[in-house]
């Protein structure tokens, strides 16, 4: 595990009563990109690339002391959607055949032992596999809902929420073999990262998945209370 990624382009409109970027919404004190290089121990990593957009170039960037931490290199471009940043991101690592990209939204909460137990997980996997941490806690307005089959694939994306359906917690790690699908999809105009991870199952990639029993992600200033609530008295 040698490369991995933060996708930090995202407007986060609903956040700005409380901060004007959400790179910098504090958790408990702690800026959000901090805690995530932290808690999903993104010092596991040689090479660290972080996509903000444009509109952060604004940013007090004396905020995030991890952005100089040795291995993390940042740029600002505004993109249509993650799907887009991902491809970014993936261009900047010149990802190789057989490689893997670690990936992680710049707003998911995740504990740092199962974080740790996720990337554990990874070094599993075969070089065509990818995998995504999910859960079965639902908080969000909007989850992105699977299924998967007794081996832990994921089979459908974007299923009704009943008993036994998981949702994605922002946190994935690629094989290189996803990206040609993802650069097909741009050219033809396609956004939204949920469509692409769709597109993934029907043609075939193969998607594990590691459930965590709770994971947030920050869209609105309650889920910052959630945060906070969540990792109090867990080991950062």
């Amino acid at each position: 595990m040698n490369k991995a990624a933060i996708l930090a382009a995202g407007d986060g409109l609903r956040i700005k009563s409380i901060a004007p970027y959400k790179p910098i919404v504090k958790i408990n004190g702690t800026p959000l990109l901090e805690l995530t290089l932290k808690n999903l121990h993104f010092k596991n990593f040689k090479n660290i690339c972080i996509i903000f957009n444009e509109a952060e170039k604004e940013m007090d960037l004396s905020l995030l002391p991890g952005l100089s931490s040795p291995g993390v290199n940042y740029f600002f471009k505004s993109t249509p959607s993650s799907m887009h940043s991902l491809y970014e991101v993936a261009q900047k690592l010149e990802l190789k055949s057989g490689e893997h990209l670690f990936v992680s939204m710049v707003d998911s909460i995740v504990i740092p032992l199962e974080a740790q137990n996720f990337h554990q997980f990874c070094l599993t996997l075969k070089s065509d596999e990818s995998a995504l941490l999910v859960t079965s806690f639902i908080e969000d307005e909007k989850p992105l809902t699977l299924k998967i089959n007794e081996q832990g694939y994921i089979t459908e994306f974007q299923c009704p929420i009943e008993d036994g359906v998981l949702i994605t917690s922002g946190v994935y790690y690629f094989s290189e073999n996803i990206f040609p699908l993802l650069l097909e999809m741009i050219n033809e105009g396609q956004t939204k990262m949920r469509n692409f991870l769709t597109e993934l199952v029907k043609h075939n990639h193969k998607i594990k998945i590691f459930e965590s029993l709770k994971t947030l992600d920050i869209d609105r200033p309650e889920d910052i209370h959630s945060a906070e609530a969540f990792l109090k008295g867990q080991a950062l």
